[in-house]
């Protein structure tokens, strides 16, 4: 019956639907996306009241709210969790950024798009994420019942509403994986890869049965509640987009599909939600509000089947579900589904589970553990009697991934800034640079990784390096790299020049990964320069041939990118070049480059920068000297304003991560402010530790959006002498 005329429980009620003496209520929950929040603010209500629960069914992301509200979840820990749920996350396919390894962590850097493909052409999933991270999630919030179980044995009886995609029948999941019962559930088609349980193949339940009344009815229930996110009770009136004519087209259909299960519930709570988007997750709070009101609407038809369904009942709670234990002991691991070559690795891997008690979060970690590899689409995991009354069998299942041996990468950035008030002073302020990467994998023979990259616009340059493993992290390296560029020159503060610099190199390297974190290696370079002022004022031309040995290190401990929350990004190089080694200059040259963030609370993070580069006693080219100034290298000085054969910064950066704001996704949007000491000097090393150098001081306050294709940022920067810049760019940076 529609919201506001309850039906009047006939006579019968209690004894013809239920064995016991007193009526039984059930609570069917509709579909809706980040819509289903409601569901929460709805529970709030019926806990106010006392109204009694004893069989809870769900659709989509009313299964995740009946779910968890079925194993104890009250409605203020149901709102927490909702609040501390990154749901971007949720909805991503990608491991976390610390599993990757060292090259596809410096990729994740430059490029935002990637393309799989093999010899039969591109690999695409059946959906836009595997929902891997989701199950996880589900997985950690009902640890306690990680094992297969009768779904009447939980603290509330409990069922998900599920599709098979091949026969179009509902399906209703009673017992089993409790996570992978919810995971099922909301399986979106398109947005989440279907899930295989039992034999088939399901999707979102909201397909065939969004609001479950008839399956809360089929478990016992006498009164029933529903909870309907699909009204048409507040139709826009405008409806000039696309997708707002979409939304109500699907909006009519579902809503003529649950007409029948509308009639079958003794009250259906519709809250006014219309003008938020499924996509909302960023609303929880406003959409909670609004199911809360919409059930304080209808308080006195709800205290009378409160009255109703406490006539005749015990005073004794609802029963409690054998749920596992904090720590239990895992005799034995089957895993199905490994890949051949990577399945005594998964053993090893899980190891220090067996023989011994152990906590469940512990086992969630080192199963979920296997995912990060990269290896797996995806993983599930249950429990299950072990041979002996105590113990466990841990039952692993893993679907690997497509074989994708090559990578088509795409990425770009743009980068501007304007001086105040010559706002308008050089056109050559704006640089835009298209970013194209190819990847091969195991081309050379297993682990292999052939690179090259092509970027193009503002500046031309073409790279390719292959990395060749040799014995365990050791590697070999050739590579080559032409670059055709222009650099902004000044005198003083004064723009005065455009260098324009062509290089081509050779190089072969040899070293030695440090796990993923990093690498250390050594080589040769062999460099042909060509470099040139546009004007030829106050700059020298250069043509000539470098040959280097060159020693470098690289660290990224990154959690996150483009706005890092913790970890360290840092780099080393030395290269002596000699004329003995088959070039025209000599030279030493070495530079230190470190990043460090550390999380300061939930939404504050500080970063430590230092960077110092010297060339020694030695004098610099103009086309190789330091260049400091821009956003991230010096704020409040245009890029490449302060050069010199020597330089040393250290900078100060605050960020802070905005809470979500309606409109704008979760934690996308930051605020910042930077500060920084240092300079770039000419005169030899030994000169200035001698003399104390002069130091400049800049600074900026900016903002910054985490968007799909990278970073958007700006920023306004002001330094110790007169004026103020303007940064904005677009594409991942530091």
């Amino acid at each position: 019956m529609e919201a506001g005329h309850p039906k009047a429980p006939p006579v019968s009620i209690g004894s013809a639907a239920s064995p016991t003496p007193y009526r039984k209520v059930g609570l069917a929950l509709s579909g809706g996306g980040a819509r289903g929040f409601a569901h929460v603010g709805v529970l709030k209500v019926l806990e106010e009241i006392g109204m009694p629960i004893d069989f809870i069914a769900g659709t989509s992301m009313g299964s995740i709210v009946g779910g968890l509200r079925a194993v104890g979840y009250r409605a203020a820990d149901l709102e927490k969790t909702i609040r501390d749920i990154d749901w971007d996350g949720v909805f991503s396919d990608s491991p976390p950024r610390q599993s990757l390894s060292f090259q596809e962590k410096a990729a994740s850097v430059s490029y935002f798009f990637q393309l799989g493909f093999n010899r039969r052409g591109p690999v695409v999933s059946p959906g836009l994420t595997s929902g891997q991270k989701a199950l996880h999630l589900l997985y950690l919030l009902t640890l306690r019942y990680a094992e297969n179980i009768d779904f009447d044995l939980l603290p509330i009886p409990y069922r998900a509403v599920a599709t098979d995609l091949q026969t179009g029948e509902t399906v209703i999941l009673g017992e089993g994986s409790l996570a992978a019962a919810m995971r099922a559930s909301m399986g979106v088609p398109g947005l989440f890869t279907p899930l295989e349980l039992g034999g088939r193949l399901l999707v979102d339940g909201g397909v065939s049965a969004n609001l479950p009344v008839q399956a809360v009815k089929d478990m016992g229930a006498d009164i029933v509640i529903a909870v309907d996110l699909n009204s048409l009770s507040s139709i826009p009136k405008n409806m000039e987009r696309p997708d707002e004519v979409l939304d109500q087209v699907l909006t009519i259909m579902i809503d003529q599909s649950q007409r029948p299960q509308r009639e079958l519930a003794d009250l259906v709570v519709k809250p006014d939600i219309r003008d938020h988007s499924p996509a909302a997750f960023a609303e929880h709070r406003e959409i909670i509000r609004r199911g809360e009101e919409a059930a304080r609407a209808l308080l006195p038809e709800l205290r009378r089947l409160a009255e109703l369904a406490w006539e005749g009942r015990p005073p004794a709670g609802d029963a409690t579900a054998e749920a596992s234990p904090e720590e239990i002991l895992v005799e034995t691991v089957e895993i199905l589904g490994a890949k051949q070559d990577d399945e005594l690795s998964v053993r090893n891997r899980l190891s220090t589970l067996l023989g011994r008690p152990i906590g469940l979060a512990a086992i969630h970690d080192l199963v979920t553990g296997i995912y990060t590899t990269g290896r797996y689409e995806t993983l599930r995991y249950e429990l299950a009697p072990g041979n002996t009354g105590d113990g466990k069998k841990l039952l692993i299942r893993l679907r690997p991934r497509k074989d994708v041996n090559n990578l088509l990468r795409l990425g770009f950035s743009y980068d501007s800034f304007a001086r105040v008030p010559s706002v308008l002073e050089d056109p050559l302020n704006d640089r835009f640079t298209l970013k194209l990467n190819l990847t091969i994998r195991d081309l050379t023979g297993p682990g292999s990784l052939w690179s090259t990259d092509l970027s193009h616009i503002s500046g031309s340059e073409v790279s390719s390096e292959l990395i060749q493993p040799l014995w365990g992290p050791l590697f070999i390296s050739p590579s080559f790299h032409i670059s055709n560029s222009e650099r902004l020159m000044y005198t003083g503060e004064s723009l005065n020049d455009d260098l324009k610099t062509f290089r081509v190199h050779g190089q072969i390297r040899l070293g030695t990964f440090l796990s993923r974190f990093g690498q250390v290696y050594g080589g040769y370079r062999l460099e042909g320069v060509r470099s040139a002022p546009l004007f030829g004022e106050g700059f020298d031309s250069f043509e000539g041939r470098l040959a280097y040995l060159l020693f470098g290190a690289r660290r990224d401990t990154l959690d996150r990118f483009p706005f890092p929350r913790s970890g360290t990004f840092g780099k080393v190089d030395y290269l002596r070049a000699a004329a003995a080694l088959g070039g025209d200059h000599d030279f030493h040259q070495f530079s230190a480059d470190f990043r460090f963030f550390m999380p300061l609370g939930t939404r504050h993070v500080l970063e430590i920068a230092l960077f110092g580069g010297t060339f020694f006693d030695t004098a610099a080219f103009d086309w190789n000297r330091w260049y400091l100034g821009g956003r991230s290298r010096f704020p409040g000085f245009p890029p490449g304003a302060l050069a010199g054969n020597q330089s040393a910064i250290f900078g100060l950066h605050y960020r802070f991560q905005v809470p979500g704001l309606r409109g704008l996704p979760r934690d996308r949007l930051h605020v910042s402010a930077r500060a920084a000491a240092g300079n770039a000097w000419d005169e030899p090393l030994e000169d200035l530790i001698r003399t104390p150098p002069g130091l400049r001081y800049g600074g900026s306050l900016g903002i910054g959006i985490d968007s799909p294709i990278g970073a958007i940022l700006l920023d306004l920067g002001v330094k110790d002498s007169r004026g103020a810049i303007i940064y904005f760019s677009i594409g991942n940076q530091l």
